[in-house]
């Protein structure tokens, strides 16, 4: 069973984690029950089987959004769903999900990262942090000159 509550103070232990839109690693059979328990405000903190991962809408909806690690891009994450959530690796691996993680890592949409230590997550407007990590969704880490070239 899945619960969901909105987060205040939260923290992730130290492990690895996708950083992904839920809707490429979510089990199919489960996704309209995970959709109707968000939250009308979008940042949720889901549980699943003891194990707590939090989920967040995005800004602007669908779309590609760059994951830095201290400022520096380290990938992109491909966003269907108008979400992003960090699931932790041993969560996809219960749901039997690993191999199609991988091939989603392979084509570039998501992202795996390891916490070398716990580390709090926040959001506000879309974007979040964690730790080292970081994702803006909003437009506000985009040069305000790009586009008058």
């Amino acid at each position: 069973m899945t619960n969901s509550t909105i987060m205040t103070n939260f923290k992730l232990k130290a492990g690895l984690y996708y950083v992904s839109d839920p809707c490429y690693l979510y089990p199919e059979d489960k996704w309209s029950s995970f959709c109707d328990k968000l939250s009308n405000c979008r940042e949720d903190l889901f549980e699943e089987g003891g194990v707590q991962f939090p989920v967040i809408g995005t800004a602007f909806g669908d779309g590609y959004y760059n994951l830095t690690k201290k400022g520096k891009s380290i990938g992109a994450i491909a966003v269907d769903a108008g979400l992003l959530a960090v699931i932790p690796a041993q969560l996809v691996k219960r749901w039997k999900n690993l191999k199609k993680a991988k091939d989603y890592q392979n084509r570039a949409l998501i992202v795996l990262i390891e916490l070398k230590e716990d580390a709090a997550f926040s959001c506000s407007e879309g974007n979040f942090s964690l730790g080292d990590y970081s994702v803006i969704t909003d437009g506000s880490d985009e040069d305000e000159n790009e586009d008058d070239e």
